[in-house]
C-alpha cells in the first residue's frame, strides 16, 4: 500500500478505536494483511497501538507484533498485560517467538513464558533463548520435518498429512540417522515425483550446506549469498539436526546488520532508529560527541604549541580546515570501502597487505589530480610560492596516512574478530584530523623562514 493508504488506513484505525467500535475494526482487519496493519500502527499514539492489537483476534494479533518495528514494539511491550504477551506467543512460529520475548528483560520474559499454556512451546523457545541472539541459533526455527532415510514414501506422506493445519513453508525434508545425527534432504518434488521408494533414496542429497548452532547470523547470511540458499540446516554438536533457517530470516539479519553497521559508522546505535525517546538517543550519541569533541580539544592544544608560527605566517592557519577536511574524507571513502568489503566477503583478513596497498595506490592517484589544483589555488591567492608547495606536500602525506589509517585498521580488528564497522566515523574522522593537523603544522614548523 502506498504512503497515503498507510496515512488514511491509520486513520480509519483511530477513528474506530475512538468510537470503542472493536467490532468493525476487527472485522476490518481481517481483510488486511498483517504486514500493512503493522506499517499502519506506526503512525498511532503508543497507547492507540496498545488498544488496536487488543482489539484484533489472537492469529492475526500475533503477526502484527511479529512484524512491528522497534517503536511500535516498544509500545506494545510496555502496554500489554503478560497474559497477553503469552497469548501472542503461543500463536507465533518458536523463532519469532524467542525473538519477541529477547526484546524484553530476563526476569519479564520468563515470567511471561510461565503462563505460555503448552509445555512443548515452552521448551522450544526456552532452547532458542538459550542461543546468543545473533548466532544461527538464535533465529533458527525448530518446526522442520525429519525423515529417517529407511522410511518409505507412504510413511512420509502419512508424516506430512499429521501436519495439517500448521502453518509452515515446507521445500525440503531432511533425513537423519537413528541418533538424529544429519545424513542429508530430499526435496519434497521428489517424494512426490520418484516412481518407488528406491528412486526416491536415491534422490537424497549428501553433500549439503550446513549450519553451525554457534555461527554468527553475518556469516549464516554470507552463506545464504554464496550458495543461494533458500533454507540451510542447523546442526549441533555431533551433527544432531536442531532446526533450519529460511532465506525470510537472512533477509532480517541483513536487514539488521545493514542498520547496526551504518548506526556505528555514524557513531550512534541501531536501537536509536524509530526510538521515540529523545534521552536514549541523547545517550547512544554522547560518548561518540564527547570523543569528537575531545579530539578537537587535542587539535587545538596541538596549533597551540604552533602559535608562534602562526604569528609569522598567519596564511598558514587558513588551510587547517582543509587539510583536516580532505584527510577526514580520504579516511571515511578507505574505511567504508574496506568494511563492506569485509562484511560481502569480497576480500579476506589476510588480504591486509594487498587491500592496504590498493588504497595507497588510489590515494596518490587522487593526490596527484587534486594537489596542481589546491597548489594553483594557493599561489593564485598568497602569490607565495613556498606556501603552496608547503600545502601541497602536506596534503600528500595526508592522504596517504589517512588511507591507511581507514583500510588497515577495519582490517585489524576483523582479524582479532571485532566488528570493523566501530572503526569508522568518529573513531577514523577524529584521529585524521588531530594527525592530520601534527603533519601539517611540523612541515610548517620546519619550513616557518622559508615560507615567511
Amino acid at each position: 500500500m502506498a504512503e497515503t493508504s498507510m496515512a488514511a488506513l491509520a486513520g480509519l484505525f483511530r477513528a474506530h478505536l475512538q468510537d470503542l467500535d472493536w467490532a468493525s475494526l476487527r472485522a476490518y482487519s481481517q481483510n488486511l494483511h498483517p504486514a500493512d496493519i503493522a506499517e499502519a500502527m506506526h503512525l498511532l499514539e503508543p497507547e492507540e497501538k496498545v488498544e488496536l492489537v487488543r482489539a484484533l483476534d489472537t492469529s492475526v494479533r500475533a503477526e502484527v507484533v511479529s512484524l512491528a518495528n522497534d517503536s511500535s514494539l516498544e509500545s506494545l511491550l510496555d502496554g500489554l498485560e503478560n497474559n497477553e504477551l503469552a497469548e501472542i506467543v503461543e500463536e507465533l512460529p518458536a523463532d519469532d517467538a524467542a525473538d519477541l520475548l529477547g526484546e524484553m528483560d530476563r526476569t519479564d520474559a520468563d515470567a511471561v513464558l510461565r503462563l505460555v499454556r503448552d509445555v512443548s512451546a515452552q521448551e522450544e523457545v526456552q532452547e532458542l533463548l538459550a542461543y546468543a541472539e545473533d548466532s544461527a541459533g538464535g533465529i533458527m526455527d525448530t518446526d522442520f520435518v525429519a525423515v529417517r532415510e529407511s522410511a518409505g514414501r507412504d510413511e512420509i506422506v502419512t508424516a506430512l498429512r499429521a501436519r495439517d493445519g500448521e502453518d509452515d513453508d515446507l521445500h525440503e525434508l531432511y533425513v537423519v540417522d537413528d541418533h538424529n545425527r544429519l545424513v542429508g534432504k530430499l526435496p519434497l518434488l521428489r517424494v512426490l515425483l520418484a516412481r518407488d521408494n528406491a528412486a526416491m533414496r536415491g534422490s537424497i542429497q549428501r553433500d549439503l550446506v550446513r549450519v553451525d548452532a554457534e555461527m554468527d547470523q553475518e556469516q549464516v547470511a554470507g552463506l545464504f549469498a554464496k550458495y543461494d540458499l533458500v533454507e540451510a540446516p542447523v546442526v549441533g554438536p555431533q551433527g544432531r539436526l536442531l532446526g533450519r533457517i529460511t532465506v525470510d530470516d537472512v533477509i532480517d539479519v541483513i536487514e539488521d546488520e545493514a542498520s547496526e553497521d551504518l548506526a556505528m559508522m555514524a557513531g550512534t546505535r541501531e536501537e536509536e532508529i524509530g526510538s521515540t525517546s529523545v534521552f536514549r538517543i541523547s545517550r547512544s550519541r554522547f560518548r561518540w560527541l564527547l570523543l569528537g569533541m575531545v579530539g578537537g580539544m587535542v587539535a587545538a592544544f596541538i596549533m597551540g604549541f604552533f602559535e608562534a608560527d602562526f604569528a609569522q605566517v598567519p596564511a598558514v592557519y587558513f588551510f587547517v580546515p582543509v587539510i583536516t577536511a580532505m584527510g577526514g574524507n580520504i579516511g571515511i571513502q578507505s574505511s567504508t570501502v574496506v568494511v563492506r568489503a569485509l562484511a560481502t566477503r569480497e576480500v579476506d583478513v589476510r588480504q591486509i597487505g594487498s587491500q592496504v596497498f590498493r588504497e595507497i595506490r588510489v590515494a596518490i592517484l587522487n593526490a596527484t589530480l587534486l594537489i596542481p589544483f589546491l597548489f594553483g589555488i594557493t599561489w593564485a591567492w598568497r602569490h607565495n610560492l613556498p606556501l603552496a608547495i608547503l600545502v601541497g606536500l602536506s596534503m600528500l602525506v595526508v592522504f596517504l596516512y589517512s588511507a591507511l589509517v581507514g583500510a588497515l585498521v577495519p582490517m585489524l580488528l576483523a582479524r582479532r574478530g571485532i566488528d570493523p564497522a566501530i572503526a569508522t566515523g568518529p573513531f577514523i574522522t577524529t584521529s585524521n584530523d588531530i594527525i592530520g593537523v601534527c603533519i601539517y603544522l611540523g612541515f610548517v614548523s620546519l619550513a616557518v623562514r622559508w615560507v615567511a
